[in-house]
């Protein structure tokens, strides 16, 4: 069937990244975990252990901040990429079980560096999603046509169509969940530091 030349290569894609999507979802609860019972636990000593009590406050701020940092960059890392995997499944799916019709609408906007250091390391920019387009073929020579599904050509341009829906909203791709996380992080340096500086 000429229509379904790609379906293989595109149920593998499908498969290989909604793994890598669950696999990063997994690895960015777990260090939210990881991280929630550090600053908690250490909310709740009752007492601080005797080489941490002969430190300084600023020394304490200092040292907990350094330990928040790599817990909230590896959480962002991860869900940075989970929300990028969802987007490429979400196309691969598309890609095979829809007709769309090729037509040039709006493209997505490439992120610059500072919105992508932001959503990579701090916070959630949702002007910042993108999938490296290295799959992308030349958009621009796309003719107004019907594209039958299990193909390459539709998924471009699925995949178009869902960066540009995350780009324009925060209700997809598990914003919302990735947005309490991080915000759940933040919370988590400020239990810490009333720790330190009401002890």
């Amino acid at each position: 069937m000429a229509e379904c030349v790609d379906k293989g290569r595109l149920e593998f894609g499908a498969n290989l990244y909604e793994t890598y999507h669950n696999h990063k979802e997994q690895m960015a609860y777990s260090i939210f975990a990881l991280q929630g019972a550090f600053f908690i636990g250490l909310f709740l000593l009752g007492n601080w252990p005797p080489g941490v009590e002969a430190l300084n406050r600023e020394v304490l701020t200092f040292i907990f901040i350094v330990t928040w940092l790599l817990f909230h960059f590896a959480l962002r890392f991860q869900l940075r990429n989970r929300r990028i995997a969802a987007i490429l499944v979400s196309a691969f799916y598309d890609a095979l079980m829809k007709e769309t019709v090729a037509t040039l609408e709006e493209l997505p906007k490439t992120p610059g560096m500072i919105g992508v250091f932001i959503d990579q390391f701090l916070l959630p920019v949702r002007k910042s999603t993108w999938a490296d387009p290295i799959c992308l073929r030349d958009m621009e020579n796309v003719q107004e046509r019907r594209i039958p599904p299990c193909t390459l050509e539709a998924f471009d341009i699925f995949l178009l169509h869902h960066l540009k829906a995350a780009q324009d909203s925060w209700k997809g791709y598990a914003y919302p969940m990735e947005w309490a996380t991080t915000l759940g992080s933040l919370f988590l340096l400020l239990v810490a530091m009333v720790r330190v500086w009401a002890a």
